[in-house]
C-alpha cells in the first residue's frame, strides 16, 4: 500500500473525509501523522470496523511536540506502530500519543517508540496468533492501558520501559529480552483463565 499523510484540513475530524488526507487511504495503506503538518490532532476512525492498514506512524522534527489522540472503530495492522523523528538525529521530541482504537494484528510486527514522548495503547491489542515485539528507547515509555489478548507471543526487545496497566489474557509466551516490564495490574501477566 501507499503512505497517506494526515492533514486535518477538512470540516470534521473523520478519517473518511478525503480533505483530511493528502489522498484518502484505502485498505492496506499506511497512515502517517506528523507533528508539524496539519490540524485536528484528535481524530476519529470511521472506516468500517476491522479495516486493515499497513503501519501507523507518528513523527516530527526536533523542537515540535507530538500530541495525537486517535479513537473510533477498531482496526487491523500489518506492519506495526512507530514513533520516529521526521528529520535529523535528535530524538528528544516530547508529547503524548493515545490510540484508543482496538488494534488487531494480521502479522508478526513491532511497536516502536524511538522518541522521548509517551505512546499509549488504550483500546487493547489482539495478538491473533502473531508475535508482537515492543521496542522502547532507553528512558522512554510505552503504555498498554487496554488488555492484550489472544494466542501469540509478546516480547520486550529494547532498553526502555513497558507498562502493562490492564488485565491481560495472552495465550502464549511473554519474554523480556531487554528493557523493563512494569506490571501495574494484579493480572497484568494474566492468562486466558486469569485475565480480562
Amino acid at each position: 500500500g501507499n503512505v497517506r499523510l494526515w492533514g486535518g484540513d477538512g470540516a470534521n475530524s473523520l478519517w473518511s473525509n478525503a480533505t483530511n488526507w493528502t489522498s484518502l487511504p484505502a485498505q492496506g495503506d499506511s497512515l502517517r501523522f506528523s507533528a508539524n503538518i496539519g490540524f485536528r490532532h484528535t481524530n476519529i476512525n470511521d472506516f468500517a470496523a476491522e479495516t486493515t492498514f499497513g503501519f501507523l506512524q507518528f513523527d516530527g522534527p526536533f523542537g515540535d511536540t507530538l500530541d495525537f489522540s486517535l479513537s473510533g472503530n477498531p482496526l487491523r495492522v500489518n506492519d506495526g506502530v512507530r514513533l520516529l523523528q521526521s528529520s535529523g538525529s535528535r530524538l528528544d521530541i516530547n508529547g503524548t500519543i493515545v490510540i484508543s482504537n482496538h488494534l488487531g494484528l494480521n502479522l508478526a510486527q513491532t511497536f516502536t517508540n524511538a522518541l522521548h514522548g509517551d505512546l499509549h495503547f488504550a483500546g487493547g491489542v489482539d495478538l491473533a496468533g502473531n508475535a508482537l515485539s515492543v521496542g522502547v528507547r532507553g528512558n522512554t515509555d510505552i503504555f498498554f492501558d487496554g488488555p492484550i489478548t489472544g494466542p501469540g507471543q509478546f516480547l520486550s526487545v529494547a532498553s526502555g520501559r513497558l507498562s502493562l496497566n490492564s488485565s491481560n489474557a495472552i495465550e502464549g509466551p511473554m519474554e523480556v529480552l531487554n528493557g523493563v516490564i512494569i506490571a501495574r495490574h494484579a493480572q497484568a501477566l494474566g492468562t486466558a483463565s486469569a485475565g480480562p
